[in-house]
């Protein structure tokens, strides 16, 4: 048993059921050859013409159906061969149903694409979608389950997209580093000016040795003169030069501070 499309080699176009005739209608043809068992051609209408090919003798059954125009069940009579097929679908036969609900607008001639499409139809309708219902319970249909996949595939990308947008707001502008967080406790015990200079409270104070984060002098700059220094004063939080220290003549320090 199995359906036949009505431009299929050998199939009797005499049995055809038109599109134009009313629900429930359906013809029967028997194929009788010696030494192989009898067939039946049969054609009915029902949403859509069905052609299908049996073994079986169908006989009339009165079934009710959902009419959409009416908009309310009514009789209609079918082929016995309609519901046997129903009750005993499996297979593929499922596959192309449930696929057939869900179709791609795109038409290629090539047959890497077809078949690209082909596998992405039966991984959302028949395999995803039945392993979502039988996991949670419920009963949705392929595309009500399509709609909610797609849904959710936005609401990831969404997510990610945010996500990437907050850790890389730009290129931001570097930071410097505050004289206070280079000081280190050692450095503010050892003096290195004059004792007359101790009463303003000013204190050279020098960052980590080994550290490159050397800075250019204060002084020097208003003179006109690129030097860099290690030392800063601990109140005003500014590099000058300590001479002595750095083997430097001029005593920026104290420049600074006496003009202050």
């Amino acid at each position: 048993m199995g359906t036949f499309r009505k431009n299929r080699k050998g199939w009797p176009e005499s049995v055809v059921v038109s599109s134009n005739t009313r629900r429930g209608t359906f013809k029967v043809m028997r194929r009788v050859e010696e030494g192989k068992p009898d067939l039946y051609a049969v054609s009915f209408k029902d949403t859509k013409v069905v052609n299908m090919l049996t073994s079986v003798p169908p006989t009339a059954v009165t079934l009710t159906r959902w009419a959409k125009r009416e908009r309310q069940y009514k009789t209609f009579t079918y082929p016995s061969t309609k519901t046997l097929y129903d009750t005993t679908m499996y297979g593929c036969d499922t596959v192309g149903q449930l696929c057939g609900y869900l179709k791609f607008k795109t038409r290629t001639p090539k047959w890497t694409q077809t078949v690209l499409f082909g596998k992405l139809r039966q991984s959302i309708a028949v395999q995803a979608r039945t392993l979502y219902n039988l996991r949670f319970d419920k009963r949705l249909s392929v595309i009500h389950f399509t709609q909610m996949l797609i849904s959710e595939f936005q609401r990831n990308i969404e997510k990610r997209r945010l996500d990437m947008l907050n850790r890389s707001p730009g290129r931001k502008r570097k930071r410097r580093t505050s004289v206070s967080s280079l000081m280190t406790p050692t450095s503010r015990r050892t003096p290195l000016i004059s004792a007359d200079s101790q009463l303003n409270l000013h204190w050279p104070a020098r960052i980590p040795r080994g550290s490159s984060n050397s800075r250019r002098c204060r002084q020097c700059y208003k003179e006109g003169i690129v030097t860099k220094t290690t030392f800063f004063c601990q109140e005003c939080e500014i590099f000058l030069c300590v001479p002595h220290a750095e083997s430097v003549d001029s005593d920026c320090f104290r420049k600074f501070h006496t003009k202050q």
